[in-house]
C-alpha cells in the first residue's frame, strides 16, 4: 500500500499566495534612490558628452588641395580671357576695367602657385620628374597674361 509517495498534507497551496503577497510589499525609499541616481547620472552624463562635442579646429588645406583647387580655377580663367578679349575688340565701356581686374587676379593666382608648388621643384626651379604634367598649368596661365597684353595694347 505504501508505495512510497506521501500524500500532501493539507492540500494543494494556491499558486497566486507567494506572488499576492510580493505585490502587496513595496520596495523600500532607499532601493528606488539607489536604482534611480545611477540611470540619472548616465543620462546626464550622456547629454553632457552630446552637447559639448569638440568642434574641430579650423585647418588650412594642404598643399596637395590648395594645388587642386589652383589647377580648377585655370579653366576658369580661360573662358573669362575670352570673354574679356572679345569686350576688348569690341571697344565696350568697362573692358578696360574687366581686363585690368582679370590680370591682378592672374597675378595673385601665379604668386600662390610659386609658393605651392616651390617644394615640387629642385634646386635649380626645375620640376621633380614625378611633378613634371604641372608644369602644363602655369604655361596655360601664362599664355593667358600674353594675349590681354596683347589686346590691352600695353
Amino acid at each position: 500500500m505504501n508505495s512510497g509517495r506521501r500524500a500532501p498534507r493539507g492540500g494543494r497551496p494556491s499558486r497566486g499566495a507567494p506572488a499576492a503577497r510580493a505585490a502587496s510589499q513595496k520596495p523600500s525609499p532607499a532601493v528606488i534612490i539607489m536604482i534611480i541616481l545611477p540611470v540619472l547620472g548616465i543620462a546626464g552624463m550622456g547629454g553632457y558628452l552630446l552637447m559639448n562635442k569638440e568642434q574641430p579646429a579650423e585647418s588650412k588645406p594642404d598643399k596637395s588641395t590648395r594645388l587642386d583647387d589652383l589647377v580648377a580655377r585655370v579653366d576658369g580663367f580661360e573662358q573669362e580671357e575670352q570673354d574679356v578679349v572679345r569686350r576688348l575688340r569690341a571697344e565696350e565701356p568697362g573692358a578696360q576695367e574687366r581686363a585690368e581686374a582679370l590680370m591682378d587676379r592672374i597675378g595673385a593666382w601665379l604668386e600662390e602657385w610659386d609658393g605651392v608648388t616651390a617644394e615640387l621643384r629642385d634646386a635649380k626651379g626645375r620640376w621633380k620628374e614625378e611633378y613634371s604634367g604641372y608644369s602644363v598649368f602655369a604655361t596655360r596661365i601664362n599664355k593667358l597674361r600674353q594675349n590681354l597684353y596683347r589686346s590691352m595694347n600695353f
